[in-house]
């Protein structure tokens, strides 16, 4: 999958899908879809790729992480979703961790199994279905591992919770994922 946007600033881009055969090279699959970026554009993130030079991503700055990563496990609302990848059902009690001062930053997990001082102020529910003002944009998605390695954080407050999932239904930019 490869995301493309035309500067720093958009907050829409192209996504690509790409695949291939033991042995050949990579091929287009498909059209170009339209997803939403960050609503303040793009930043370089933290990734498979070397350090680079420009606009780096920090948490809360509402942009999407440029650079190469890991598209790690789905994850939705449904018990199972046929996918290659690991798939994880989530719940009322899963939220990805946004509080940059909490050892649990950038992980999703069931709060009830932690420390309430480690997950109090986490803004990011991972069943917004199920909020007070429900939306539907993590009925389905993937996890981007930006910021992430071997289970943890790699650095606090350089942005956390980046998936790629659903549109909302009333448009929108996203604070830093990519929709489609």
């Amino acid at each position: 999958v490869v995301v493309v946007s035309d500067n720093w600033d958009a907050n829409s881009g192209r996504l690509y899908q790409f695949s291939r055969n033991s042995g050949t090279s990579w091929q287009v699959k498909g059209q170009a879809s339209l997803v939403d970026l960050g609503r303040n554009g793009s930043a370089w993130g933290l990734g498979l790729h070397p350090q680079q030079q420009g606009p780096q991503k920090q948490e809360g700055d509402g942009k999407a992480p440029a650079g190469l990563f890991r598209l790690s496990a789905a994850f939705g609302a449904l018990p199972t979703l046929a996918t290659q990848m690991p798939y994880q059902q989530m719940s009322r009690f899963d939220y990805c961790i946004d509080v940059p001062t909490s050892p649990l930053y950038n992980q999703t997990l069931d709060v009830r199994q932690y420390r309430p001082e480690w997950t109090a102020g986490s803004s990011e529910p991972m069943r917004r279905d199920l909020m007070d003002k429900p939306d539907a944009v993590y009925q389905q998605g993937l996890f981007v591992d930006h910021n992430y390695s071997n289970g943890e954080a790699r650095q606090t407050g350089a942005g956390s919770c980046i998936f790629i999932h659903q549109k909302a239904s009333g448009g929108g930019k996203t604070a830093g994922c990519t929709a489609l």
